[in-house]
């Protein structure tokens, strides 16, 4: 392995430890809200169809404004630190990869920068609802639709990658390479399944990057880590 595509692996398994960090800090701002800001029902939040439906997750009051607050301090970790960590920790697997597969590495980087900005734009809405409900007026119906789309196209894109990934992954030769691309991918395809059934979602992609995450770590120490001839 060249210095280069050890410094991408090193890159990578930074990134990956910000994001297990920063979904513990999800999970401990959670214990503080009436129903929850991680988990189910920050999901829920996410993939709204309706504004009846928006307003039974919500509740009332002093639930409301409780859980609202508690949204926008998960969507300001998200903005700040949850999405650059899930794109670096993208390119750079991409990066290290790119010698078994050039053009995939490319449509890795360039999905996940599509992914980011979608989440960003998501955020922004997340934020006017809440802001909305928080304030005791009924939420803007027209804030839905664009929702509906960024939300599915972010996981949808989130969960390719994953799979791209896996491929990549699947062409370093060995069987360990090989067995653990599998499971790269089998976290994608439920992550599209999710798309129909939303508890696959997050699930899928947590299978997809902790293998990601235990191969950055296992390849750095040594030379070409998994596979003693990866590049």
């Amino acid at each position: 392995m060249t210095q280069e595509r050890r410094i991408f692996w090193v890159l990578a398994l930074v990134a990956g430890l910000v994001i297990i960090g920063t979904a513990y800090h999800f999970s401990t701002i959670a214990q503080h809200a009436c129903d929850g800001v991680a988990g189910d029902s920050m999901l829920r939040f996410e993939l709204v169809r309706s504004v009846g439906e928006l307003q039974a997750l919500f509740g009332a009051d002093p639930c409301r404004t409780t859980l609202a607050n508690g949204f926008d301090a998960v969507n300001r970790i998200d903005v700040m630190l949850f999405i650059p960590a899930f794109t670096a920790f993208q390119l750079f697997l991409a990066l290290a990869l790119r010698g078994h597969g050039r053009w995939i590495s490319v449509f890795i980087v360039n999905a996940a920068l599509v992914a980011a900005a979608c989440d960003l734009y998501e955020d922004q809405h997340l934020f006017a609802l809440a802001s909305q409900l928080r304030a005791g007026h009924a939420p803007q119906e027209m804030l839905l639709g664009p929702l509906f789309w960024l939300v599915r196209v972010k996981f949808a894109l989130l969960a390719i990658n994953c799979i791209a990934l896996g491929q990549l992954l699947s062409r370093r030769g060995t069987p360990a390479s090989r067995w653990s691309a599998y499971g790269v991918k089998f976290g994608g395809l439920l992550s599209l399944l999710g798309l129909y059934w939303h508890p696959l979602l997050g699930l899928g992609i947590t299978i997809a990057w902790a293998i990601l995450l235990v191969i950055a770590l296992l390849t750095i120490p040594r030379r070409g880590g998994l596979d003693p001839q990866a590049a």
